[in-house]
This record gives structure tokens, sequence and C-alpha cells, in this order.
């Protein structure tokens, strides 16, 4: 009689025995986080040489860098080599023949495949030596051309650089979080994880594995997430920026499995943003000679309408659960990877460095910055264009000109 009733309240209770929460009092969980802060705090200065391979689909960019750091003050120097490509010409056939231009087109043309002469170009640079220099709070940031002994103008910016990020940012070798930010510098991994906020851990193939979601800072609408692996020898092997949405929303189970369609588990569905994979660890100091850092992206052009399924999000067909939900059934690309290699030999930890190290020359220059939203483009992009960007230049100057030609012949306007 009372089995009908049983089975119904089990029924209606199976989604609540999902459980993806530990609380942070588990002590395995107080053991992760102070293995992570062991890991920043033993070292207080350190002098390494690298070498990092950037991979953007099979274009494959090499530096050959030093850091320094002491304390959260740093010296970050890199050759960027640069690869010699043939200009695209425009008709080159026929531009030798050109010695007067009759018209707007040939201007153009003359001016698009004209040599460059000016003395501190990069086109008989082979190698760019680039220094950024953290002292106190304040980021500067120098580029020399060696080939021509040139010093090109020395920035100083309010914030950190971000330079790091994009080659490789050794200091993640010491347990600190790409792409975060306290104050002016990345958070320490501990620092992160010390956050209020979620927590689930688990052990998988002799691996401990601890997952936490937070808010970053207050007034953000958006929480952050990050998962430490480590091994039966307590090295921190990975690192990844990943979303499980059953973690993240525990009392939206039921819309979950509406929107995929299938069952959640605690680990299904998830969205992996980046990876960091660290091995050959140095014998004393444990930190990973070697780190591979992935970004990912998504392709959905086999699952869904990616561009379908935003507008139905935007205009509240759907809810933000349901859209993420649906994305997270959109297998995953690799966008970029970077493999960052350390000099075992040079590698030297805690030794005394002197405080002139990290002095940087005096800025030339000191770039207007949008204090609210605190952005800034690092130097390193000045040197290369956009295609897209290069044909709307070329487009705006060719609109002026004419412009310029109509308004002189035809209407008599001085400029």
């Amino acid at each position: 009689m009372y089995l009908p009733i049983i089975l119904i309240f089990i029924l209606q209770n199976l989604h609540s025995s999902l459980n993806c929460q530990t609380d942070i009092s588990h002590p395995t969980v107080e053991n992760i986080i102070s293995l992570l802060k062991e890991k920043t705090e033993k070292i207080q200065s350190v002098w390494l040489e690298y070498t990092s391979f950037v991979d953007r689909n099979n274009d494959v960019e090499h530096f050959e860098a030093s850091f320094i750091m002491q304390g959260r003050d740093y010296v970050h120097i890199y050759a960027k080599h640069l690869e010699r490509k043939k200009k695209v010409q425009i008709y080159p056939e026929e531009i030798s023949k050109i010695e007067k231009p009759n018209n707007l087109l040939e201007l153009l043309i003359i001016k698009l495949n004209r040599p460059k002469n000016i003395p501190d170009s990069l086109s008989n640079v082979d190698t760019v030596l680039v220094k950024n220099y953290y002292l106190n709070g304040q980021f500067h940031n120098r580029v020399l051309l060696p080939n021509e002994n040139i010093i090109r103008d020395i920035y100083k910016f309010p914030d950190g650089g971000d330079e790091l990020t994009i080659y490789g940012d050794p200091r993640i070798l010491l347990g600190f979080y790409p792409y975060t930010r306290k104050d002016e510098n990345p958070y320490a991994l501990y620092e992160f994880f010390e956050k209020e906020g979620s927590y689930y851990y688990k052990e998988e193939d002799g691996f401990k594995i601890l997952w936490h979601e937070t808010y970053l800072k207050q007034e953000h609408s958006y929480k952050s997430s990050c998962e430490v692996w480590f091994n039966e020898e307590n090295n921190l092997v990975k690192v990844k920026e990943i979303i499980y949405l059953a973690r993240s929303y525990p009392h939206n189970i039921e819309t979950i499995e509406k929107a995929i369609k299938g069952k959640v588990s605690c680990d299904f569905p998830q969205s992996v943003i980046m990876e960091i994979s660290f091995s050959d660890f140095h014998p004393v100091w444990k930190i990973p000679l070697q780190m591979e850092i992935t970004t990912y992206g998504l392709d959905c052009t086999r699952v869904l309408d990616s561009d379908e399924l935003f507008i139905d999000y935007e205009s509240g067909k759907i809810t933000e659960i349901e859209y993420k939900a649906r994305l997270c059934l959109c297998p995953k690309v690799v966008n970029k990877k970077i493999t960052l290699l350390v000099n075992k030999n040079d590698l030297k930890i805690n030794e005394p460095i002197s405080k002139e190290l990290f002095l940087p020359p005096e800025p030339t220059k000191v770039p207007e910055i949008n204090s609210e939203e605190n952005t800034r483009v690092p130097i390193s992009h000045f040197f290369y264009l956009n295609p897209m960007s290069i044909i709307y230049i070329c487009l705006f100057l060719l609109i002026t000109v004419v412009t310029i030609f109509i308004t002189r012949h035809f209407l008599g306007w001085k400029i």
C-alpha cells in the first residue's frame, strides 16, 4: 500500500541525491590548499632561463627568455625571432613601369609597394629584444632592435604586464593562476582556493583533484573556477580552468538534463577553457621544468547553430543555464598551445638579487589608459597588424584621398 508512495518520493528526490559539494573543512581539501601555499611561499626569489614555443594553428613562434623575480617585482627579457615574410605586391610586374601615377589606383599601388627606408624599421631586423620591468606596482616596457642598436620608446603602464600571459607566464611555475588579477598581480593558487565558494574533491587514477568556484571580486556578476591535480608525490601536475554545470548549478539539475537531453553527473556536462600541464620536476625545489598551456574554444558547427542559440538566449526563449548546457555539448578545439622549457642548469632559487636589477630606465612615453576598464595594448602588438585592419586602413586612406581630390578639383576647396 505504501510502496507507490515511497517510489514517488524516491523519484521526486532522485536529483537531490547528486551531491557535488565538498566542505572546505575536509582534511584533504585543507591539505591541498596547504601544499599550494607552500609551493608559492617557499620561493623568495628565482632566476631562470627558458625557451617558449607558441603554436597558433600550426603557426609557431619561438622565444628565448630570462625571468628574474624577487617578491612580486620582476624583470622579463625575451628575444622575439621575426620570420621574414615576402611582401605581397599588387601587380608587381607593372609597378616598375609606373614612373608617374596617372590616377589614384596607381598612386596607391606605388605607396603600398614602395620600399621602406626608415632607419628604425623592422625590414632588416631578425630579432626584437623586449624587456619588461615590474617594480613597486609600476610596469615599464621597452623594445630594442639589436641589429641596428636602436632602443625604441620606453613605455610606462599603471598596471602589470600582460605580455607574460601571452607567451607563457613563468610565474605559473611558482604556483600563480594566470588571467586573474589581485591588485596588480595574478592570484596565487592558494589565494584563489582560500576565497569563499564551492568545492568538490575526488580521487581518480591516483590523482587528488580539487575544484573550486568563487567570485574574485564582490562586484563581479560571474564566477571563476579552477581545478588542481596532485600526483602521489604531491607534485602539482595539472591546473584547469573548467566549468562543471552540476557543481555550479546544483539546484537546476532537471533544467540541465532537459537542455542536454541526457543524464547529469558531477563531471558532466563540462567545458574546459584552459589546461596547464607540468612535468620534469626539479629534484630539490619541485618546480616543474616543463609546462604546457592549452587554451580551448568550441566548435559547434556539427552539433547546433550557435548563432541561433545565442539569439534564443538574448530574446529570453531559453535561460542562461540552458544556454550554457547546450554549449557544453560542443566539442572543444585547440586555440593556442604554449610550451615552456626551463634550463635546469641556469636555475637559481632564493639567491639574493640586487634591487638595482629591477630599476627600469626612465620612460619616454606614458600611453593614455582608460582607468575604468583598466585595459591596454601590449607594445609588441604594434609590430603586427591584423590583415583586416590593414584593409580597413587602406580603404580609409583611399576614401580620404578621393575626397581631397574631388573637393580640390571640382569644388575648389583648399585644405
